[in-house]
């Protein structure tokens, strides 16, 4: 009653005004309360909150609220300061434009000791954005990033960020079986500079009514837009039936999608529009996601040959077709005369490392415990099989 509102249609920009006083802010639910309306007006709505007029005082206890929404908690610190040129801040951060092109799945770069090794981190992400790379996808399965913990992925998130520099974005893995330790990645990394957050459920029984709750309530959280990730062999199936009903939210900004069944592939792309993005996973297909309309793809190997992947794109987006045919035939001849540590390790960490060693990007082919390196003969095999190839 006390609290004007006004909203436009989705997908047009406007103005929501909420003025409350002080008495209204010491009271603690009332402020709290009309905030969080007037965030679910705007997410509802995909509008800009261009101006909310508060005292600093009630700025910072009501921005101290740990439910998010489009309030963020370093927002206290900001006394004095006109509200709104923070809630302005935030949104700018949270235009999300889609990318187009390769994106690797990162290695995580370790030490023989099993610590971050920032040197290698730093010339893996410049090797990658010299090759043409997109963006940079971190703490992938492949990454390793479901065995590290969160002190060793904010430490090498802060590495990479430092690396990049702004120049391509970052998509940084938040998943984690205990939320409240998601909540705490979200807190921690929150001045990063990144483009976003991966997140695969990791509860393989949650139903699909309390998955959905759960991704929304991350997406009110995130500082950052977050992409799902689909992938049955390591996580819990997002069904076609979940993604329809999270993807209305305006921080969820797309998906990435792993499988090998093309109808899937298929249906998960007929999903996609202009605000949720479908991203395609995996070397192998590559060009299938190509072919079925992807204008983004994943891949580990690319990680090890963006400049290879890169071709297969440009060519066929180019529409030279069989060029990209024969360097994804390449890579799949190449792939199956190099060792296959997966039944052990579960990814290809090893694999990619090694190689990674071999180039002279990383100094270090260390993967984390329990995963094993390659034994002297899967070394020797793979080096035939780069010297053949490459």
């Amino acid at each position: 009653g006390r609290h004007g509102v006004e909203a436009l249609p989705r997908g047009h920009h406007g103005t929501i005004l909420a003025v409350l006083s002080e008495e209204e802010g010491r009271t603690g639910m009332a402020s709290t309360a009309a905030l969080a309306v007037t965030a679910r007006i705007a997410r509802t709505a995909r509008l800009r909150i261009s101006d909310i007029d508060v005292s600093p005082w009630l700025a910072a206890h009501v921005l101290a609220d740990n439910r998010g929404h489009f309030f963020r908690r370093r927002a206290v610190a900001e006394q004095g300061r006109h509200l709104s040129l923070r809630i302005e801040q935030i949104n700018e951060r949270g235009v999300v434009h889609q990318i187009k092109g390769v994106i690797p799945i990162v290695m995580t770069p370790l030490t023989n000791s099993g610590d971050i090794d920032h040197q290698s981190c730093k010339m893996l992400v410049n090797y990658l954005i010299d090759n043409g790379t997109s963006a940079l996808f971190i703490f992938g399965s492949a990454g390793e990033g479901f065995l590290l913990d969160i002190d060793q992925r904010v430490e090498a998130l802060q590495v990479v960020s430092e690396a990049n520099n702004g120049r391509v974005p970052i998509i940084a893995g938040c998943a984690y079986m205990a939320p409240r330790m998601v909540f705490e990645f979200f807190r921690r990394v929150e001045n990063e500079k990144i483009h976003g957050f991966h997140y695969i459920p990791e509860d393989l029984k949650i139903g699909e009514e309390r998955l959905v709750f759960l991704l929304n309530s991350y997406a009110d959280a995130a500082p950052f837009p977050i992409y799902l990730y689909h992938n049955i062999k390591r996580g819990r199936s997002l069904t076609i039936n979940i993604v329809s009903q999270v993807k209305r939210h305006p921080n969820i900004s797309g998906m990435k999608v792993g499988g090998y069944d093309r109808n899937e592939m298929k249906s998960f792309l007929e999903l996609g529009d202009d605000d949720f993005q479908i991203i395609g996973s995996g070397g192998g297909q590559f060009l299938d996601w190509l072919e079925l309309g992807a204008t983004a793809v994943t891949a580990s190997s690319s990680c090890c040959f963006p400049k290879l992947f890169n071709e297969i794109y440009s060519d066929y987006m180019s529409g030279n077709i069989e060029a990209a045919k024969k360097n994804q035939q390449k890579w799949i001849d190449f792939h199956g005369e190099i060792p296959n540590t997966a039944p052990d390790n579960g990814e290809y960490a090893a694999e990619e490392k090694y190689i990674l060693k071999k180039i002279g990007i990383l100094e270090h082919d260390y993967c984390h415990f329990p995963y094993r390196q390659l034994t002297a003969q899967e070394k020797l095999k793979t080096d035939k099989a780069l010297a053949k190839y490459f």
